[in-house]
């Protein structure tokens, strides 16, 4: 019976002392030493200790030479294999970067006896003159999981060489439950080593880990990572050499969205509503999934924070958006303020961000989270920036731009609508055509339309300080009110029911869609579709029917959270909720895109999330509201509330409730009349509810 095995060749071994020895190296002909003049065909035999009768199930043949090359001669194709005795059947060079860089070579051995061999050999030709020494380590078959190492005795030829054993890793495991994360790795001649690393199989990416712990058998490092570590090699390195073995991938934790409990099927994410200085999220970016410091896999999610109190009383918009906030949620419905960032990245003065910074879109590569973003500086001009994270807490912002609207090509013209140039929005994601290349989306104002912005397209090779081949999307000039004077702004892309759909707000109103059938970059308008409001591209699972639910919504993102989209997202930052929304989607019968997904009754009030732990205020009803706007308010346990009505300045204009409620569920109407009875204005109102120490609040606007 033909067995194959593989088993490893690395030019890599250090003395270790105290270890056992259940393995032998010798030559075939006996001795220690080889001394031969001329060229020689020799052979270097692996023995189990007699008290073992087997060999290891996996050893490394190490070796340092002089003048020669090592790399073993495999039997011809059609030789039989021996009994019990096994051979080189073929040899594998390096097949990617790091075991090139471990000189690491791959021998694939055959025998025919049981599972694994008493012995094994190795045929080497060695030139006249060479000279060198060989050593086998191994992991004890005994406690494969501890740092028990086992090596044989040293065998030389010519007197061997005094040049230093290079490190070698036999086992690495890893500790990740939380943002720290921490690798273990066993060998030999690990004492000396200087670096540690996690390295991509093709090189596309390295992480270095910090040193906490080493001896001449292990080594442990640790880094902050949010992210699943994915398949690649551990490297070490000392003044000797390099070692490597390659590390599984991580599982990635299980994250399951809670079932929506919002309103007309969305929930939004609000930092603060009530009282006055209330944050409006404006354009962001969700993660979906990465640890927390805290021990938990959860949903990230980054956005421009809006100061309304700044922008209304303290000098407009310029006087605020000057940082990037960050929340997280292990179920994409509740968003403890106590892990809410305020300044994930934040204005710095006197560089190309020192007036805002804007619309983050972030991707991973490896281990590493980057985050692209708008920079504005003091004189109003827009270009794109870096920041970088692993742990998606401490973020590190690049110097300077790494695209710049003056490098855009002469189809654009940034200052075409005044002095402030216009280039932000990027929206960033792999090209799907070409592996190991990236896509930038943006905004910049095109100079055959000096009044319209739209979507241009950039391409890099991995390097993200570099972008070019950049170019129009005409597709994206959005007809209405007209070609020529149309604003577009915050451009992401997707496939999703085998087409390529681009989104975009326009006009600073509402999101629409256009799709293409095969190639998201496709500079010809005529292979796209004419653009469709979002309105019209999302249907009610009961009804069938277009919700009109989205007209406030702006700078929409889609969120696949598995591969196939089997469960997926569409959000946007909503000026009706004051907050991001978003709501679950499935796919929709032809001429739709999105069903609505969510357990909401027929008359459209949402149905139970299953957790009644807390007071819960909604919304139900007719939205906008005309003659008056519905309240739902549940609570777990009979409680005393209080519940108003405010307009957008925080006044107070009417109290619905000061006083005790059942447990469960009490539905009532604001008649949108004031204290006095006066009917109010059309506007937007706040109805907020204290309760057991929290405050729930939710928008709603009268229409009169």
């Amino acid at each position: 019976m033909r067995r194959i095995r593989w088993y490893h060749l690395a030019a890599v071994l250090a003395l270790v002392p105290g270890v056992s020895s259940a393995v032998q190296l010798r030559w075939s002909s006996g001795p220690s030493d080889l001394s031969f003049a001329s060229a020689t065909r020799c052979t270097l035999v692996v023995q189990a200790d007699p008290g073992e009768q087997r060999l290891p199930s996996e050893w490394r043949l190490l070796w340092v030479a002089d003048s020669c090359e090592i790399r073993p001669v495999p039997l011809a194709p059609q030789a039989p294999c021996q009994q019990d005795v096994a051979e080189v059947a073929s040899v594998r060079g390096p097949s990617d970067p790091a075991e090139l860089a471990a000189n690491m070579l791959t021998a694939q051995f055959c025998f025919a006896g049981g599972e694994v061999a008493t012995s094994a050999r190795y045929v080497l030709d060695l030139p006249a003159g060479s000279k060198g020494r060989f050593k086998v380590i191994a992991l004890d078959p005994m406690d494969p999981d501890s740092a028990h190492v086992l090596q044989s005795s040293e065998v030389t030829f010519n007197g061997g060489v005094g040049t230093p054993f290079p490190p070698v890793i036999l086992r690495a495991t890893t500790v990740h439950r939380s943002t720290e994360f921490r690798l273990t790795a066993v060998g030999a001649g690990l004492s000396e080593a200087s670096a540690l690393e996690l390295v991509a199989p093709d090189a596309s990416w390295r992480h270095p880990l910090s040193i906490v712990g080493q001896s001449n058998s292990s080594i442990t490092g640790v880094a902050s990572l949010a992210a699943a570590v994915p398949p690649c090699d551990v490297q070490t390195g000392s003044a000797n050499g390099v070692a490597l073995l390659p590390l599984p991938g991580e599982p990635v934790p299980l994250l399951t969205p809670a079932e929506p409990t919002g309103a007309s099927c969305q929930e939004t994410f609000r930092e603060a509503i009530y009282p006055l200085g209330m944050i409006q999220p404006k354009d962001f970016a969700f993660v979906l999934g990465g640890w927390a410091p805290s021990g938990t896999w959860v949903f990230h999610l980054f956005y421009i924070r809006q100061n309304q109190e700044t922008k209304k009383y303290h000098g407009g918009v310029d006087a605020t958006e000057k940082n990037i906030g960050h929340a997280v949620s292990s179920n994409l419905y509740e968003w403890p303020s106590t892990e809410i960032d305020t300044a994930a990245i934040a204005v710095r003065p006197g560089r190309f961000d020192s007036k805002h910074v804007w619309a983050p879109c972030i991707i991973l590569r490896g281990v590493t989270y980057f985050m692209f973003y708008t920079g504005v500086d003091d004189y109003g001009d827009q270009r794109i920036g870096l920041a970088t994270s692993t742990d998606l807490v401490t973020w590190t912002q690049q110097d300077n731009p790494i695209f710049d609207f003056s490098q855009l090509g002469v189809w654009a013209a940034p200052e075409a609508q005044g002095p402030e140039a216009q280039f932000r929005d990027p929206y960033v994601m792999p090209d799907t055509a070409n592996v190991g290349s990236w896509l930038m989306y943006f905004v910049t104002i095109p100079a055959d339309y000096p009044q319209a912005t739209i979507v241009g397209v950039a391409k890099s090779d991995g390097d993200f300080s570099v972008w070019d081949n950049d170019r129009p999307l005409w597709s994206t000039l959005h007809p209405f009110p007209s070609p020529g004077t149309a604003l577009v702004e915050s451009p992401h892309a997707f496939k999703y029911q085998g087409k390529w759909w681009l989104f975009y707000t326009a006009n600073q109103t509402t999101v629409f869609g256009i799709s293409n059938p095969d190639n998201p970059t496709d500079p010809n308008p005529a292979n796209w579709s004419q653009p469709q409001d979002i309105n019209t591209l999302i249907i009610d699972e009961y009804t069938g029917q277009p919700t009109n639910a989205y007209t406030y919504w702006h700078a929409s993102e889609f969120l696949g959270v598995n591969a196939d989209n089997d469960v997926a997202y569409l959000a946007a930052w909503n000026d009706q909720a004051v907050g991001i929304s978003y709501i679950p989607v499935r796919t929709a019968q032809t001429p739709y895109l999105f069903e609505e997904h969510c357990p909401v009754t027929a008359a459209g009030v949402e149905g139970s999330s299953g957790s009644e732990t807390e007071p819960r205020l909604r919304l139900i009803g007719p939205r906008p509201a005309r003659s008056g706007i519905g309240l739902r308010i549940e609570l777990p346990t009979p409680m005393r509330v209080r519940l108003g009505i405010h307009d957008v300045s925080g006044r107070r204009v009417r109290t619905m409730v000061d006083g005790d409620l059942p447990a469960g569920a009490s539905e009532l109407s604001w008649d949108g009349r004031d204290t006095d009875g006066a009917p109010v204005g059309s506007g937007v109102y706040f109805a907020s509810l204290k309760a057991a120490g929290t405050l729930r609040s939710v928008r709603a606007a009268l229409i009169r």
